[in-house]
């Protein structure tokens, strides 16, 4: 079991890594000149205005991490309808209003919306819906202003309203690999259990002593001495929650470079995502392959970095998604290669022939 108190074997960071996680996978996503030349916005997450559906575990968090990065968070929308701030919410003053009046609506010197819907079709560059599944449909996809989706909620777009999204150009970042920061922090939690030991134990107070040998050399050699407060700063070793939120970080930023890789033609084109990926993926937005064909999410490149095979499957109309290897592939690992491989394989064919 995860998600446990930290005085009872959880971890730290686990409460705000959903939202930490899309924060950084956002700042990845603007950092890339190719990509954001192609949506015609400007390089860097600072400036952006962004609209939040949901302002909870998930849509606080983000909001709250995308304002001190330099972000406009100019709309937040709860279930009771949104409000608006061309100029910028602040997320902490809304939230301590939402704890005072039990509502983020009313608040000094913004506009109210009354339906939560409306605050999707904001005129802003980044959408993120952390809130409930299904609230972009084929209805109100048209109305979206966004130029970036980013999924934070499990299913926000229908399959229809992708559609309608991919052919206006806007980039939708999906919530398997978006809102994953909590899983991924789940499973350091895990690791922490397996070894009784907490990230940074073993290594915070040799780091932090030979940081300040370090820096007395400096010191000594430049003649200049530094405030106590300075020297704290640069000489603190890494504790639990700055080693799980560099881990978080290092995950989402690697699998976002290859998830977004183009494809290279013949089988992972067309009807194909990626050999592990039996059914049509989202485009996602950047070089054209030698193929001549748009970019496609590869998944399988997700789930190695997760360490998870992940299918896609429809049911009823329904988008879904397969977990079918976990945490389970560590295990395998260093035993006999081919019995992993064994499984890997079998497990695919199985999961390849339920989508079918």
């Amino acid at each position: 079991m995860t998600g446990k108190p930290v005085d009872q074997g959880g971890i730290n960071g686990r409460t705000e890594a959903t939202g930490r996680g899309l924060f950084y996978v956002l700042r990845e996503v603007c950092a890339q000149p190719d990509t954001m030349t192609q949506l015609r916005l400007p390089l860097g997450l600072e400036g952006k205005r962004i609209v939040v559906q949901g302002f909870g575990k998930v849509g606080y968090w983000v909001a709250r991490f995308c304002h001190e990065a330099g972000a406009r968070i100019v709309g937040i929308a709860e279930h009771d309808g949104a409000i608006v701030d061309g100029g910028g919410l602040d997320p902490d003053a809304v939230k301590r209003h939402q704890d005072a009046t039990g509502t983020i609506l009313d608040l000094p010197a913004t506009s109210n919306l009354p339906r939560s819907l409306d605050a999707l079709e904001l005129d802003c560059d980044v959408l993120i819906p952390a809130a409930l599944e299904h609230q972009i449909t084929e209805e109100n996809a048209p109305r979206v202003k966004a130029r970036i989706v980013l999924e934070g909620a499990n299913g926000p777009t229908t399959p229809e309203a992708d559609a309608i999204l991919e052919e206006k150009g806007v980039l939708v970042i999906p919530d398997i690999y978006a809102n994953a920061g909590g899983v991924i922090v789940s499973y350091f939690e895990w690791l922490k259990n397996l070894s009784h030991v907490r990230f940074g134990r073993l290594e915070k107070r040799y780091q932090e002593s030979a940081h300040a040998r370090m820096l007395s050399t400096i010191e000594t050699a430049t003649g200049a001495q530094l405030a106590p407060e300075q020297r704290a700063s640069v000489i603190r070793g890494a504790d639990e929650l700055t080693v799980v939120n560099s881990g978080l970080e290092e995950i989402l930023v690697v699998a976002y470079h290859e998830i977004a890789t183009p494809c290279a033609g013949s089988r992972t084109c067309g009807r194909y995502g990626s050999p592990l990926w039996p059914t049509p993926s989202r485009r996602w937005p950047g070089r054209i392959c030698r193929s001549g064909c748009s970019p496609r999410v590869q998944l399988s490149g997700l789930a190695s970095s997760f360490g998870a095979l992940v299918v896609r499957r429809r049911v009823g109309g329904r988008r879904g998604l397969a977990i079918i290897l976990g945490p389970q592939v560590d295990v395998l690992r260093g035993r006999n290669k081919g019995h992993e491989r064994q499984v890997l394989e079998h497990r695919r064919d199985r999961a390849a022939e339920r989508v079918e």
